[in-house]
């Protein structure tokens, strides 16, 4: 875990000295490396760790030294994975609200809709960052999804960020796109 990080002076010990002050703006935590595009653009391809979710226990191991040391404004769920693939997803992020600490999410936006946004306003989630990256329907093959065309991913998006803003305490959204050009035929 990140017992070997005992930030009692606001200052991060060890080999960065006085460079890291505490708490940091975010953590990321990555608890799966499991997404559901397989996109031309992305470094997955080059990964070589195993497909996986993160342990329940393990993720609230961090949660809890994040909290007990005041280590970060917030804790992003985000990397190399979808992070509402993860099967204990609303419990992890209730769990840190439990705890008083901040969540941001990054996700491609395949499970964005009403419900989730509904789900997300109940476990305090302050921001949802989403991948959109293809904004287009040509583009969008670059991220071979399978089960879902342009318009329903889109739809979706639109829904959750429709539902968002009639809430009392929305989340802040930010939408991500890929500003350069990129391969558009994707074989197969």
């Amino acid at each position: 875990m990140l017992t070997t990080v005992q930030p009692t002076s606001k200052r991060f010990p060890g080999r960065f000295g006085e460079l890291v002050k505490f708490p940091l703006q975010r953590v990321h935590i990555e608890l799966t490396n499991v997404c559901n595009f397989d996109c031309t653009f992305c470094p997955k391809q080059e990964m070589t760790r195993h497909y996986e979710y993160m342990d329940f226990e393990k993720v609230c191991g961090i949660i809890d030294e994040i909290a007990e040391y005041n280590m970060a404004e917030k804790i992003t769920f985000h990397v190399m994975g979808e992070p509402f693939m993860h099967p204990r997803f609303f419990e992890i992020l209730d769990y840190a609200a439990q705890l008083g600490v901040k969540t941001g999410i990054t996700t491609n936006g395949t499970y964005l809709d009403e419900d989730q946004a509904i789900k997300l306003e109940k476990v305090t989630a302050s921001q949802v960052n989403i991948s959109l990256q293809t904004p287009d329907e040509e583009s969008y093959k670059t991220r071979k999804a399978r089960r879902m065309k342009f318009d329903e991913y889109h739809n979706r998006i639109l829904e959750f960020i429709g539902a968002c803003l009639k809430q009392t305490k929305p989340p802040k959204i930010k939408v991500h796109f890929l500003n350069t050009s990129i391969k558009t035929e994707v074989p197969g």
